[in-house]
Order: C-alpha cells, then sequence, then structure tokens
C-alpha cells in the first residue's frame, strides 16, 4: 500500500476469454453480474475495505465494508469496431493503469463487449493487498466451475446494512497496535537467523 503510485500501481489483474455456446443470445454483463451477487459471500475480499488510521500513526486494518455497490465494481466495456485482439489489450492496458478506489472494496470486473471473434471477455482487477494464494483460490472458486455442471453449493442471500457500522478508533488502533506488536515479535525471532547469515557473510 505504501509503495503504491501511480506510476507503479499495486494491483494484480487477469483478462479472460470464453468461448459462447452456439446461439447463444443472453447478456454476458448480466450473467456474469448475477453470479457475482450470489458469490459474494463465498470469498470475504468481495466485501472487505482499507480502515485508515487517524493520522495515518498506524497501518490501515480490513473492515467488513458492508453492501457491495454492484454497479460500481461490475462494469461494462464496449470495443469500437471492429473488435480486434490488438483493440482488447490496450483496452485491458488502459483499465489496468487506474488505481483502485481505497474507500472502496478493492476488486473490479470490467466484462468487455464486442470482440470481432464472437468471444465474450472479462478482466478482473484485485489489489495485491488484498489477494494472497489462499484468497486468490477461494475467489477462482467463487467465479468458475471446471465443469458444465456448477460446481458451487448455492449460498442464501445474506441480510448487509446498506452502511456497515465503521469501527471505532478506539478498535482501529487496537487492531493496529496488536499487528504492529505481532510483527515485531517476528522480527525478533528472525534475529538470530539474520546475525548467523551475517557472520557467514563476514567470514
Amino acid at each position: 500500500l505504501h509503495l503504491e503510485t501511480p506510476e507503479t500501481p499495486m494491483h494484480v489483474g487477469s483478462l479472460h476469454l470464453f468461448d459462447l455456446p452456439p446461439g447463444y443470445k443472453r447478456d454476458f454483463y448480466a450473467e456474469i453480474r448475477r453470479l457475482l451477487a450470489h458469490s459474494l459471500d463465498l470469498a470475504p475480499l468481495y466485501r472487505r475495505r482499507l480502515a485508515e488510521m487517524p493520522l495515518h500513526f498506524a497501518n490501515p486494518v480490513w473492515a467488513d465494508g458492508g453492501a457491495v455497490e454492484l454497479d460500481y465494481h461490475v462494469r461494462r466495456v464496449r470495443l469500437a469496431r471492429p473488435g480486434t485482439r490488438v483493440q482488447l489489450e490496450r483496452c485491458t492496458a488502459r483499465l489496468h493503469a487506474q488505481l483502485m478506489d481505497r474507500r472502496r472494496p478493492l476488486w473490479e470486473v470490467h466484462v468487455i463487449e464486442g470482440l470481432k471473434s464472437g468471444q465474450a471477455a472479462f478482466y478482473m482487477k484485485v489489489h495485491h493487498a488484498v489477494l494472497d494464494g489462499a484468497a486468490g483460490v477461494a475467489l477462482a472458486r467463487a467465479l468458475f466451475d471446471v465443469g458444465p455442471q456448477p460446481g458451487r453449493k448455492a449460498v442464501a442471500a445474506r441480510s448487509v446494512p446498506a452502511r456497515a457500522e465503521r469501527p471505532g478508533v478506539v478498535s482501529l488502533a487496537g487492531a493496529a497496535l496488536r499487528h504492529d506488536a505481532a510483527q515485531y515479535v517476528k522480527f525478533v525471532r528472525h534475529l538470530p537467523d539474520v546475525f548467523r547469515i551475517l557472520a557467514g557473510i563476514v567470514k
């Protein structure tokens, strides 16, 4: 988070191309949006947002962002004709260059239409602060099935308030201090290894 600049965005992105079934007439964007709406409870990153510390005295912590504005997070983009692969790549590069809004959950999906090939595409962008290996697996399971039959379990829509309760200053400070203390403990535990490495270099 601290290293991010407009020149060096710290999010990761993936572009997915889909061969649609013969005679497909449905709205691919609407289907992706519906899928994500039913998958929000399968991957916590969909709802989490950053909670900044007062006066930035410590690192931000994660908080439940409450209801997700799918109109913001799931967007539709249409390529101009003829819809070539080069146009798709340039569109994706433009989307990837834009920094993410840290006031919201740090993910976006852009459904890209108008491909000359007749394929459907979507580009997904997730901040690297959110997505580690385990979160990536959870996200993939929430989005994709490996066979023709749906593999995910149906998840009942969870009642979420339109506005999540913002963590108080005391709880934010406590979470930040606990995290920083854990980092210092980890650092102290690794000091003997550091000294051994340095001793080996000096020799």
